[in-house]
């Protein structure tokens, strides 16, 4: 199975404070993702020297960002999109504590990809279904996404169309500007994390915008009970830190797998 070579790359956005659990994320990728073809890549700053020699071997792309360009939650992942523009016009984008957990759909994920390419009204593919997708089944894989639903655009591992969620990241910088001015005490990387406009109202307002009338679609979730996510095309629990909190099923997955992390 060729993947669709060249069509999606994979995008982890970390920063120095959790770049281990991102290597330990390339690592398990490795793993349970080693028949996929798509080139990974690991967006951050200060990595060091036995970090990108472990990120070599492990045939991760880096794309180093200075302290400047890493320093805002959403301006570093704008920076790799750019990057990644050229290259790739899909990109698998992941958070740093997104660990699989175990193999994962190959099948789905070409399937995904082609039907991307034959219906360009389709920006986004949510992979994880968390949320669940709501709306009427589309193609008969999957669902579309209800643009009234919490978290109209997720964080959660999806496939994107890059420079459509590039342009989404940039039209939320300059929507969320005067709002950002009421919050004196937060920097701007904690105005993203905390107040988090991408996936409230001003994304879901950004995101209609963009759309132009097209949709997100996203795989269904195929049970109610929690581990239900485990049967999502990319396996993996959301999320492994919560407020900083290195959640414990993460530390008993990491120390299944033989990975070290270090306790903040």
């Amino acid at each position: 199975m060729s993947n669709l070579i060249g069509h999606c790359g994979i995008l982890i956005n970390t920063c120095p404070k959790y770049k281990q659990f991102a290597i330990n994320q390339c690592i398990l990728i490795r793993r349970y993702a080693k028949d996929l073809k798509w080139p990974v890549y690991l967006a951050s700053s200060e990595l060091t020297q036995e970090e990108i020699k472990q990120l070599k071997l492990l045939h991760i792309l880096i794309i180093a960002q200075t302290p400047e360009e890493n320093l805002d939650f959403i301006e570093s992942r704008i920076h790799a999109l750019k990057i990644l523009e050229k290259k790739h016009e899909f990109v698998l984008m992941l958070q740093d504590d997104f660990l699989l957990d175990r193999d994962i759909d190959y099948a789905s994920l070409s399937e995904t990809i082609i039907m991307m390419i034959y219906n360009r009204d389709i920006p986004c593919v949510r992979l994880m279904p968390c949320p669940r997708p709501t709306g009427p089944v589309f193609k008969e894989k999957w669902q579309l996404i209800d643009i009234e639903e919490e978290c109209y655009f997720s964080f959660q591992a999806a496939i994107w169309s890059t420079s459509w969620v590039r342009r989404f990241f940039e039209a939320v910088i300059i929507k969320s500007e005067p709002i950002y001015k009421q919050y004196n005490e937060y920097t701007r990387n904690q105005f993203w994390l905390y107040k988090n406009p991408c996936e409230r109202e001003i994304g879901c307002e950004v995101a209609k915008e963009l759309l132009a009338g097209g949709h997100f679609v996203g795989y269904p979730r195929l049970g109610n009970w929690p581990n239900a996510v485990y049967l999502s095309p990319w396996p993996y629990r959301p999320t492994a830190i919560e407020k900083g909190v290195v959640q414990e099923f993460a530390k008993e997955l990491l120390q299944r797998e033989g990975l070290s992390y270090k306790s903040e």
